[in-house]
């Protein structure tokens, strides 16, 4: 489906305002309260709506199948919920991982459609805020990484090094959060590809983990990260450590 490409501006703006507000739906501890499932109700409707117009109706039916789980919640009595709510609750990262992927992917695109100049595609207006692509197999992290960091950057959320790569061809980021431990390429494997390359090579990396030990930090240092930080991260330290390195 060919897409308006009046239409990519006001969905990109939509979709990540509807993301945050998603986001930050899940950490309520009063989610299941019939007042919070409306809500979530509402929004995945909104974006279910925004995705079947831009022709995205994969996506669009996983949102159709959250809002026919949410629909059922809001019908049931709030001790009957139970592990229902929690499935549900457990299968909105995933979905939001995926819709943050197509976000980044159309607002890369449309700016390269807007401009194709080089300085464009690194950053069009120089006052807006600094960018960071956070890579992590693990949606929960991604989720989290974005929700620290969003009120101060711009963060693009990915699920590989290879994405990671790919954005980069339209995108260039001020800074690299990055998992070790993923499939097909490695976090280790991905900054010895950064370091190698001209263009890349003076992007600061700041490595998230879960692995720990003086082998991991002499390894670290030795790829050129500029820090090291252990999962789950906490938003005083992430967010002290991207400020002195970006």
């Amino acid at each position: 489906m060919q897409v308006d490409p009046g239409m990519l501006g006001p969905f990109i703006r939509d979709a990540r305002s509807a993301v945050t507000l998603l986001e930050e739906l899940l950490q309520n501890k009063d989610f299941e309260s019939h007042k919070c499932l409306h809500k979530f109700i509402v929004i995945i409707h909104g974006i279910k709506s925004s995705l079947w117009n831009i022709g995205e109706e994969e996506l669009s039916e996983a949102a159709k199948g959250l809002e026919i789980e949410g629909l059922e919640m809001e019908r049931l009595e709030i001790e009957g919920l139970g592990d229902k709510i929690n499935l549900m609750k457990g299968a909105v990262p995933g979905f939001l991982s995926k819709l943050n992927e197509l976000i980044d992917r159309l607002e890369a695109d449309n700016n390269d459609n807007e401009d194709k100049d080089t300085e464009y595609r690194y950053r069009k207006n120089p006052a807006q805020k600094k960018i960071i692509f956070a890579v992590d197999d693990n949606d929960f992290n991604l989720i989290s990484a974005s929700s620290i960091l969003r009120d101060d950057y711009r963060v693009f959320t990915m699920g590989s090094a290879v994405k990671m790569f790919s954005l980069m061809e339209k995108i260039r980021p001020d800074l690299i959060l990055l998992d070790i431990e993923m499939p097909v390429m490695s976090g280790f494997e991905a900054i010895a590809k950064l370091k190698e390359s001209p263009d890349y090579k003076n992007i600061p990396v700041i490595f998230l983990t879960g692995m720990s030990g003086d082998d991991i930090k002499a390894e670290v240092q030795k790829l050129g990260a500029v820090d090291i930080i252990h999962k789950p991260a906490q938003s005083a330290e992430l967010l002290n450590s991207v400020k002195n390195h970006i």
